[in-house]
């Protein structure tokens, strides 16, 4: 709630500053805020009552907003403590001082309006922010562990560094700017997100000079910052139009495509969705999946979490059949937009591992799921023994329908001994085992698959579930009758 109690620095700057047009200003600031059914419910869980101050009811208004801001209503259920999502986030982080900015222009006119508050953001930005403090200005490039959290995986960019004391950034994508582009208003966005930079710099090392012509935020092509560092180059130049175009060419300098890492946001989802999947929730686990990939459709580790999940619903039996087709061909969709996507390589090897795996099984892919899983191995990643099982049991599915009993049976064997693996690694992971008894079936151990079918219940900590055990007999006795068949003939 930081952000919503700055209405004491704002009230104390601006009734100091402009005493004649204070109370206009703060007069304004409810034609800003937005109101939220749950805003007295939050006061209470919080007990902040007593901390709202002479401008109580402003600041009740402002918390509304700031509710509305984070998408509240998605979280409330959580508790008094918990994390949002990062888009979320940066909303709560920006969009309070959208109320305070529309107040002061309001009053004093657009240009004018937004020239004030600029100036109110360079003295919050000198006086209370808290910036590190920098030697060398290399140190403003994302290096890895050096990064505040909230700017982790917020942007797409180039980086590189001269031998003359500059550095600098080339933004092609940004959240923040993403996020900003709600207010439809690019000056505003500018005075929200990107002016304070200039100061922030200076804060870091009073040798350090920022210089930059364009920003997102103001629906250019990309941001173009250069920090400089007067004791080495007191010119300040700015690197001209056709080093921006060529940059990705440019061969004395560095561009860092390093790996993209997850935020620690979006590694806690990503446990909390696949401890929620493998509980047996599986409707429960699409639904967060699908939370999260609305708030950033553009975001390709949310867009896979939520193809996969797509997926692996499709095979809910409860659901009609037209839902299954629908969530398939959502899942192999999107699933063919991650794969193809040329920032896919620059994610974990563990997770480009997991695109490629889910890529080929919902592409009926088989072999190379199983090839995928071998490799991973062979690399020392014992975790590639889940796509061996899984790639090996469906190949093994594959050869019964065109009756080749043999190699039906030589590929559930490799399924078998990849579960076998698996479950050293992973002695918990459930849904492995509904591969593993088709391959317990295929190799004509019926009651084996039926006992491993029904330990997916204990791996879930659930009770065992009759109607899909019975779904799973039904399955079962059209495998054994291909299976029965085929010797027969």
């Amino acid at each position: 709630m930081m952000r919503v109690k700055g209405l004491g620095v704002f009230c104390q700057y601006f009734k100091e500053r402009y005493p004649e047009d204070f109370s206009k200003i703060i007069a304004k600031i409810p034609d800003y805020t937005i109101h939220h059914n749950d805003t007295q419910n939050v006061i209470r869980e919080l007990n902040i009552e007593s901390e709202l101050g002479e401008n109580k009811e402003l600041l009740i208004k402002m918390i509304a907003s700031y509710l509305n801001f984070i998408n509240y209503g998605n979280y409330k259920n959580l508790g008094t403590e918990f994390e949002i999502l990062i888009y979320d986030y940066v909303r709560g982080f920006l969009f309070p001082g959208s109320i305070f900015l529309k107040a002061v222009a309001s009053v004093f006119g657009r240009n004018k309006g937004i020239k004030i508050y600029q100036d109110y953001i360079d003295y919050v930005t000198t006086t209370f922010c808290q910036y590190s403090k920098k030697e060398n200005v290399n140190e403003f490039l994302f290096n890895e562990g050096k990064i505040d959290p909230v700017f982790v995986g917020s942007f797409d960019a180039i980086q590189f560094e001269t031998d003359d004391g500059r550095v600098g950034v080339k933004i092609l994508k940004c959240k923040w700017a993403k996020v900003l582009s709600e207010l439809n208003d690019p000056e505003f966005a500018y005075t929200l997100a990107c002016h304070y930079d200039f100061c922030a710099c200076k804060c870091s090392n009073p040798n350090f000079e920022l210089t930059r012509t364009q920003v997102l935020t103001q629906e250019k092509e990309y941001c173009d910052f250069v920090w400089h560092d007067r004791r080495i180059n007191s010119k300040l130049e700015h690197l001209d139009k056709e080093f921006w175009n060529d940059i990705e060419m440019h061969e004395s300098l560095k561009p860092s495509p390093e790996k993209i890492e997850l935020t620690p946001e979006q590694k806690e989802f990503h446990r909390h969705c696949m401890d929620t999947y493998n509980s047996g929730n599986m409707k429960t686990a699409f639904e967060l999946a699908l939370l999260s990939y609305e708030q950033d459709k553009n975001n390709l580790f949310y867009k896979y979490m939520y193809a996969v999940l797509c997926g692996d619903y499709s095979f809910d039996k409860k659901l009609e059949t037209h839902e299954q087709q629908e969530l398939l061909a959502i899942a192999k969709k999107l699933l063919k937009e991650v794969f193809e996507d040329k920032e896919m390589s620059r994610y974990s090897d563990n997770l480009v591992s997991s695109i490629k795996n889910e890529y080929y099984f919902f592409n009926q892919l088989f072999e190379d799921q199983y090839n995928l899983g071998k490799e991973r191995v062979a690399n020392g990643q014992g975790h590639g023994t889940y796509s061996m099982c899984v790639g090996a049991a469906e190949l093994a599915k594959k050869r019964i329908d065109e009756k080749n009993i043999s190699e039906a049976q030589s590929w559930a064997k490799k399924s078998l001994d990849a579960f076998l693996e698996f479950e050293k690694i992973s002695p918990t992971w459930y849904n492995i085992n509904i591969f593993a008894a088709t391959a317990l079936i295929i190799l004509g151990r019926d009651q084996d698959a039926i006992l491993t079918y029904k330990d997916l219940y204990r791996k879930q900590g659930s009770p065992i579930n009759e109607k899909e055990m019975k779904d799973f007999a039904e399955e079962m006795a059209i495998l054994v009758e291909k299976r029965d068949s085929i010797a027969l003939d």
